[in-house]
């Protein structure tokens, strides 16, 4: 298992990041903004510029962590709302996402990227339950196109559980895996997704189980994980904090041994949202726990 890093967690001035996390002792990152632009959106000027700072500083990329299928409705009917003001994102009808799709496709080509991170659709304001089965159906509809272009391209798409999608937690995206069935379509696993998803919108068949318990039962189509911690304060309007890796309550220790035992050997992406120092402290904090498998 490999330590690795998005950029954008410590600057969106990428080689200010890339400096950073090679000081660090880290070679492997992965790319979802930079310079305030999605790594989708990027032109080829910019793609060649990116690639020569991978290259002087002995960088290789894991995952492009594209935003596409996140703001795009799932039913015609569905009311979407932004999550964030900071979180860069493609908008845009189903033919808009394809053709970034192979936008982002293109990209990792130039930087040998094996893996594009992809989203279950944005939850909608106008519906409270989500991530049933008709919802499963229908995002296999529109993302089978995705599938068979990345199969062609021979780049896998992992979709990762988002808690503002249709599908926040790991089981749920693993049923949507399995759905699709193909070798180029698999799990990007978010652990403290899973724990901070919000479980009055979503089945009941989907709530039980801790989070060990559901990293056992979905380890076979996982193929990248996002790392980062929340501590729940009972009471707040938004109870689940973002915290430095190792001061919250996702069980790290227990599922980091459940992937060595089970010969896991992809990356753990760092994904801490807690600014520059926490964001340091949480990538050493995963190498120590590496450390001791």
């Amino acid at each position: 298992m490999n330590p690795c890093i998005i950029t954008d967690q410590i600057s969106q001035d990428f080689e200010f990041a890339l400096n950073a996390i090679s000081e660090e002792g880290v070679h492997r990152i992965e790319i979802h903004s930079l310079w305030g632009k999605t790594i989708e959106e990027l032109d080829d000027a910019t793609v060649e510029k990116v690639k020569n700072l991978m290259n002087f500083y002995g960088m290789s990329v894991t995952c492009l962590a594209s935003t596409l299928f996140m703001m795009l409705p799932l039913h015609d009917e569905d009311v979407l709302t932004d999550f964030s003001p900071t979180f860069k994102v493609i908008k845009g009808d189903l033919a808009t996402h394809m053709k970034y799709l192979q936008r982002a496709i293109d990209i990792a080509h130039k930087l040998d990227c094996p893996r594009i991170r992809v989203f279950p659709f944005r939850a909608p304001e106008n519906r409270k339950m989500l991530g049933d089965k008709f919802d499963i159906e229908a995002m296999a509809i529109l993302l089978t196109p995705a599938v068979r272009l990345a199969e062609r391209e021979n780049i896998t798409l992992v979709v990762e559980n988002c808690p503002y999608s249709h599908l926040p937690k790991g089981k749920m995206t693993a049923d949507l895996v399995k759905r699709i069935d193909s070798p180029n379509f698999k799990l990007l696993y978010d652990p403290a997704n899973s724990y901070r998803a919000n479980i009055v919108r979503i089945p009941f068949r989907y709530l039980e189980g801790s989070l060990v318990e559901e990293l056992r039962l979905i380890l076979p189509w996982v193929d990248h994980l996002h790392i980062k911690d929340y501590h729940y304060v009972d009471g707040l309007t938004k109870p689940y904090l973002h915290v430095p890796l190792g001061k919250g309550e996702v069980p790290y220790a227990q599922l980091l041994r459940i992937l060595h035992d089970n010969g896991y050997t992809g990356a753990l992406s760092c994904e801490p949202e807690v600014g520059f120092e926490g964001t340091m402290e949480s990538l050493n904090t995963l190498r120590k726990l590496l450390r001791t498998l």
